[in-house]
């Protein structure tokens, strides 16, 4: 990728390629599909986890028109429902998809196919009446790149009761949880069933992030 770029020189193999990439300042970009766990990114670049397609077309967007960067984009072969509220805002790498009225009692943050879960999440935990913002987090380098003013906006420091759900490892999600907060994320490797199993087996339900949502004080 990176040789081919520079030299004509084809580099095979994907992360090896990436780190050249962040050396050489090229606006390179590869397109990653998974089943379940996958660890991919580093310092330097930046990795689009998209919820949808319209998130996707931001993270394509934002690869094309890189030009220093080197992007992954980190797609599911899932079928994943189109989320009302998705937009460019994601090129931003993090944006609120789905707000309440005033300020939040909880936030919900994922990425990916996990978006939807802390929506249907919410859905169940307004109807008891609480508040409740959700964040996509498709890219944290990037919200990492916005202004305070607009991270602040995101995710207020005064909400304290929050709960980050991805389906990779939990590296990186206390920045944004804090110490008050939980984490549903993958701490083992080597599981194989359906996906529709995997997900209940490791807490990728809407009744267990709800049950996570509501043991935080």
């Amino acid at each position: 990728m990176d040789g081919f770029i520079v030299h004509g020189i084809w580099v095979l193999w994907v992360q090896e390629g990436f780190q050249a990439g962040q050396c050489f300042g090229l606006g390179l970009f590869e397109v990653v599909v998974y089943d379940n766990r996958i660890e991919f990114g580093g310092e330097g670049q930046f990795v689009f986890r998209p919820c949808d397609a319209t998130e996707t077309e931001a993270a394509w967007y934002s690869a094309v028109t890189s030009e220093h960067t080197p992007t992954a984009l980190v797609l599911t072969r899932q079928n994943l429902e189109p989320m009302a509220g998705s937009s460019r805002e994601a090129l931003k790498g993090g944006y609120i998809i789905d707000d309440c009225e005033g300020t939040p009692e909880l936030i919900l943050i994922a990425s990916g196919s996990e978006v939807a879960l802390a929506v249907h999440a919410k859905e169940t935990l307004a109807a008891e009446g609480q508040k409740v913002r959700v964040v996509s987090m498709p890219c944290m380098d990037l919200f990492e790149e916005q202004s305070e003013e607009y991270k602040e906006s995101v995710l207020p420091r005064e909400v304290r009761r929050r709960v980050a759900v991805e389906a990779l490892g939990s590296f990186g999600w206390d920045k944004y949880t804090g110490l008050d907060g939980k984490i549903i994320a993958m701490e083992s490797f080597g599981a194989s069933a359906p996906a529709g199993l995997l997900f209940k087996k490791f807490g990728f339900t809407v009744e267990h992030v709800v049950e996570v949502a509501k043991s935080l004080k």
